[in-house]
């Protein structure tokens, strides 16, 4: 059985962020897929959350050409543990996210083992739609939160 196009594009998300952080200079780290992990208890800082939202189709031009392209909206969140680290980490993401082409994988599971995958393609980042400190307010806001930030953007897969 084989994930679907969004678990597979988040999952192949997941594998850039982490295959990314390992030439990186940030040890611990954590890549997640929901907010409930990112809070779990014991869990180490910095942590990314990687999210795909909603879809715009949109028609392609072509005469007689009946099928949509699909642009993702994805968000990244940082959570660090300081100012300096959310800054850092931020634009570290964000010149990851403009300079290199990310993987997409379609991923099949057997029977409860690890997922395999095969390169399908790529993930284009069409355009950037925001890369901003998440909460400007910190005033009562658990560590946590404090110091988040978030970098969106637009994709299709090609």
């Amino acid at each position: 059985m084989g994930y679907r196009q969004f678990r597979n594009l988040e999952a192949s998300l997941i594998d850039f962020l982490t295959e990314a952080f390992e030439d990186g200079e940030w040890e611990p780290f954590r890549v997640e897929k929901n907010f409930a992990n990112v809070y779990k208890p014991n869990r180490t800082f910095p942590c990314f959350l990687v999210e795909v939202g909603d879809v715009n189709p949109m028609p392609t031009l072509e005469v007689g050409n009946y099928k949509h392209i699909q642009y993702f909206n994805i968000s990244i969140r940082i959570f660090a543990t300081s100012d300096g680290l959310r800054e850092d980490l931020s634009n570290w993401l964000f010149d990851i996210l403009e300079s290199t082409t990310i993987d997409y994988y379609e991923y099949t599971i057997q029977s409860g083992d690890f997922p395999s995958k095969v390169l399908a393609g790529s993930v284009i980042i069409t355009h950037f739609t925001k890369h901003a400190r998440e909460l400007i307010n910190t005033t009562n806001v658990s560590t946590e939160d404090k110091f988040r930030h978030i970098i969106s953007f637009k994709a299709k897969l090609s």
